[in-house]
């Protein structure tokens, strides 16, 4: 029968260092070895800056986003709880116009790094 097996362990002690891992595994009647990995530990999630928009009311549909991350990340936007869409698959900073209608917006930016952490930021402002 199959085997599921787990460990979790505290690695952020290796913090940006690249690790070589590989696991044996044995039984009454034999044993064998995975073969070696390579992984780089990234324990730290990205942090964002929204540079734009503000917290203000515009005259205007159309808004700019100016935002920075301190590392290469996925980003997105979710306005008023809405799904998010990307801004971005791969970067470190975000400069795009985005229409939004009258009203009020809660704007959710999203930032997920390559090891699949993840950061939140929010701003609201409304469109007159």
């Amino acid at each position: 029968t199959n085997q599921d097996c787990s460990v979790f362990l505290n690695m952020s002690g290796y913090e940006g260092q690249s690790i070589l891992f590989f696991f044996n595994i044995s039984d009454f009647a034999r044993e064998a070895s995975s073969k070696t990995n390579n992984v780089t530990i990234d324990t730290i999630y990205p942090v964002l800056t929204i540079n734009s928009p503000v917290n203000v009311s515009y005259y205007s549909n159309t808004i700019k986003f100016n935002i920075t991350a301190t590392e290469d990340v996925a980003m997105s936007y979710s306005d008023n709880n809405g799904t998010f869409k990307p801004l971005c698959s791969s970067c470190n900073s975000v400069a795009v116009s985005k229409t939004f209608g009258d009203g009020s917006h809660n704007v959710k930016i999203r930032a997920v790094d390559r090891a699949g952490n993840s950061f939140f930021d929010a701003v609201e402002f409304a469109i007159l």
